[in-house]
């Protein structure tokens, strides 16, 4: 970890995934699993004071237990792939809400807009190009799920014209 919000983003998606979905990650320290399954990535773009996007990439194998936990599913019950999508979705949505307070303050408001689901299963090239604010790994049983930060320290235009 060496971007400006490392700690603050592995220590939000650290607490959300277990207030939300009763997911505890594994020592930090502990090797990831073998993913043998594709991964997942979801990003939430927010505007306020800055903008920036938040991606959240976990293995496949993670999203059943995530959303049957966040859903208070039956034990052995599987949510169908589109409740499971929605609740991985929600789970960004939660990590980007609870992080902004904490990297730019509570009296500062954020628009932070509904989240994607990314076809193709990666960050998209284009920011490739761009330095992260931040990154952060947590290791599950399942695989490791990673967060990328990229902020743009100018306000959004029509937040500046107001």
């Amino acid at each position: 970890m060496n971007n400006k919000y490392d700690e603050e983003l592995y220590r939000v998606a650290e607490e959300t995934f277990a207030a939300l979905a009763f997911i505890m990650p594994l020592d930090p320290e502990d090797e990831a699993p073998d993913e043998t399954d594709a991964g997942i990535v979801a990003s939430v773009a927010f505007t306020g004071e800055f903008r920036g996007i938040l991606f959240l990439s976990v293995p496949a194998g993670l999203l059943p237990e995530l959303s049957a936990n966040m859903l208070g599913a039956e034990d052995g019950v599987e949510p169908p792939i589109d409740q499971q999508r929605d609740a991985f979705a929600e789970a960004l949505n939660v990590i980007c809400g609870n992080l902004l307070p904490i990297i730019a303050g509570t009296e500062v408001i954020f628009d932070v807009h509904a989240p994607e689901i990314l076809a193709d299963g990666r960050i998209p090239d284009e920011f490739e190009r761009y330095e992260s604010a931040g990154s952060a790994t947590l290791i599950f049983d399942t695989g490791k799920a990673e967060l990328v930060i990229f902020v743009d320290n100018k306000p959004d235009a029509a937040e500046s014209a107001a």
